[in-house]
């Protein structure tokens, strides 16, 4: 089971927490969503201006319900429908091109389908129809629709899918998600991670993202063959995130590890088949689906492997920090899309390797699903 120290607790007091900033919100302010009017998603004090007969808070402008509640701090929509559900915002990091968009398109697919039918759970929508078009829009229709990877991210301020996990039976606790798909040129400076990734100090799951060819072995290899290499420091992009987080936070002696789990996940497997061992255990597929519930021994085999692979391609210094710095940390490696693709022909099949593990194991580690004993 998690460990108690950093597993999700509950929501302070009751209070709901924000899926974009992150911080719980005892009182939410309201917002008028009338066409035409001059005070239109403008927050308002609902309470400063009366209620109308169905004692709904009403707009200073033009007398109508204000129906839509915001956060007081950033000005996000909430959903009634997350009450005080543990909330869960996973925050993708990573340089641009390492695929985060691919991964989040993917996963959220996986989510619906592959993990609905193991664990009997599904995704319900927050926001109903802004979370839809957002996923479609951005995610889904570009890949599996239009046959093509889905745009780099390149709006610093970026909204959240927002949804609750609802499981009907017995394998876990129904819990509420935020996936917060970051861009990657925030993370370029120290300055910019501070400017835009304010909420990552109150995440409850971190999924970095690394890119093969960001390891110097692999990147040298790329390079002879005229493929393409992000070369990114991933170990500058890593402590900037982790003085972030102890800025933002009260861990001000080093001796105290970050209580956020973190899932360091090797992307584009696909690409690095031919330096895998034959017998590699992360070639298999994945057992994590076989009942619901997060398989140990799996898990224990293909946390090692990468940490391998990562150590022969980097040297130790990147796993030294991530186990240094974290309480709580794994290793994954996996392909979104399972084969890579040239830019100027569709995506006919999308083929997702081992996506889900980093996921599953997030919420083992937060308390939703169990796993297995052996």
């Amino acid at each position: 089971m998690p460990i108690k120290d950093y597993a999700y607790g509950g929501n302070a007091a009751g209070a709901q927490i924000c899926p974009k900033c992150f911080e719980p919100v005892d009182k939410a302010v309201y917002a008028c969503q009338t066409p035409g009017c001059t005070r239109a998603d403008v927050p308002q004090d609902g309470e400063r201006h009366g209620r109308d007969e169905s004692n709904a808070p009403i707009c200073v402008q033009c007398g109508k319900p204000l129906s839509a509640r915001v956060c007081p701090r950033c000005f996000h929509p909430l959903d009634r429908d997350a009450g005080d559900l543990p909330k869960l915002p996973f925050v993708i990091i990573g340089a641009s091109g390492c695929g985060k968009s691919n991964y989040l398109s993917v996963l959220i697919d996986q989510i619906r389908h592959d993990m609905g039918k193991a664990y009997n759970c599904a995704l319900y929508p927050l926001g109903c129809d802004a979370t839809m078009d957002l996923y479609d829009r951005l995610y889904y229709h570009p890949l599996f629709v239009q046959g093509r990877c889905p745009s780099t991210t390149e709006s610093e301020d970026v909204e959240p899918l927002d949804y609750s996990l609802v499981f009907s039976g017995g394998a876990g606790r129904t819990c509420s998600l935020a996936f917060y798909d970051s861009c990657g040129t925030t993370f370029d400076s120290e300055k910019t991670v501070a400017q835009y990734n304010r909420g990552l100090p109150k995440a409850k799951g971190i999924l970095l993202l690394i890119d093969p060819s960001q390891l110097p072995v692999v990147g040298e290899s790329f390079a002879a063959q005229g493929l393409p290499v992000i070369k990114e420091d991933i170990s500058a992009l890593l402590l900037r995130i982790i003085h972030l987080i102890r800025a933002e936070t009260s861990l001000t002696s080093i001796h105290n590890k970050i209580p956020i789990p973190i899932a360091v996940c090797l992307t584009k497997l696909d690409m690095v088949q031919h330096l895998l061992d034959p017998s590699s255990f992360v070639k298999y597929t994945s057992r994590h689906l076989r009942e619901p519930q997060f398989d140990r021994v799996d898990w224990d085999s293909c946390n090692l492997e990468a940490q391998s692979l990562i150590e022969s391609w980097a040297g130790k210094e990147l796993m030294n920090q991530i186990q240094a710095q974290f309480a709580d940390s794994s290793f994954f490696a996996f392909s979104a899309l399972g084969a890579q693709f040239s830019p100027d022909r569709p995506i006919t099949h999308v083929s997702p390797h081992r996506v889900l593990d980093p996921f599953l194991w997030l919420l083992w580690r937060n308390g939703i699903i169990e796993c297995s004993k052996q």
